[in-house]
């Protein structure tokens, strides 16, 4: 009965892995994070997020399922001005 406090406890410090302007959710044994991307700069601290987030799972000993990681994307503009693809560490990130 203490599996999912002593989970919640370890990875408590995930939050920090990430930069200012970033958004992180926890639950159970899941995370969500975004960011707005804005311009070409936003993308770049996106996949520096994305990065961290990698090296922290590299420290601890745990590995993101990346075929559950999505990119989800939520606009009104009809053209991007930029194309985003993401990484977690060598594996593409796919769209939902």
């Amino acid at each position: 009965m203490l599996d999912p406090l002593f989970f919640v406890i370890f990875i408590s410090d995930l939050p920090k892995a990430v930069l200012l302007g970033n958004m992180m959710a926890l639950y159970a044994d899941d995370c969500k994070t975004s960011r707005i991307i804005d311009s070409v700069e936003d993308q770049k601290l996106l996949q520096q997020d994305l990065d961290n987030l990698n090296q922290w799972s590299i420290r601890n000993a745990m590995k993101f399922n990346v075929k559950k990681c999505k990119i989800m994307r939520i606009t009104k503009k009809k053209q991007l001005t930029f194309y985003l693809k993401f990484f977690s560490g060598r594996h593409c990130i796919g769209r939902s």
